[in-house]
């Protein structure tokens, strides 16, 4: 049974377990896109298992192969079908805080993303992630979480307060990354206003 579908991956439940299959691309050659499409399975999986060793919940892997990945079910609630609050997104906040101090970047941190499951947070879908130390890359990583609170939370305000105030608190380098999320926050409304 296919339970989701994206511009990269099929994700399907088979037997209780996700397997998630990387897409061809017809439009590249196929011997790159054989290539790209390996690589990127592979990453995706190192960086699983690497944020699974940092004690973040995250599904556990079964098998690897040239373009899938065999996971774990996490039946778990979207995070955008919960009553966010304080302990939630301070739990979120030190999840990602922990992900940046080992310049690890998710690449897609929306509430879709997060399931929680018996009162513990599950982070999924590593597609986008990749290894970086730059602070751009980690205020993008924001953004995008920034603006999922703003457009889907109705108590936004109060939220991010409480995830800037955790994120700062549990990662050294969290006020550069702050500071330069507002600043492409800056860019994007004069890009906009243009």
């Amino acid at each position: 049974m296919i339970i989701g579908k994206g511009a990269e991956a099929i994700v399907e439940l088979k037997d209780n377990f996700v397997i998630k299959t990387r897409i061809k691309k017809n439009y590249r050659v196929e011997e790159l896109d054989n290539k790209i499409r390996k690589e990127r399975t592979k990453l995706e999986a190192r960086i699983m298992n690497e944020v699974r060793r940092l004690g973040i919940n995250v599904p556990q892997i079964f098998e690897v192969g040239d373009f899938y990945i065999k996971m774990e079910f996490i039946d778990g609630k979207p995070l955008k079908e919960v009553q966010l609050n304080k302990e939630i997104i301070k739990e979120v906040a030190k999840i990602v805080a922990r992900l940046h101090s080992k310049n690890i970047v998710h690449g897609d941190l929306t509430t879709s993303n997060f399931l929680i499951k018996e009162n513990k947070i599950y982070l999924i879908d590593f597609g986008l992630s990749k290894f970086s130390s730059k602070i751009e890359d980690k205020a993008e990583d924001l953004l995008v979480f920034y603006y999922i609170l703003k457009s889907l939370h109705h108590n936004f305000f109060e939220l991010w307060k409480d995830f800037e105030k955790t994120y700062l608190e549990e990662y050294s380098e969290g006020k550069k990354v702050l500071e330069r999320m507002k600043e492409i926050l800056k860019r994007g409304r004069y890009i906009l206003r243009i």
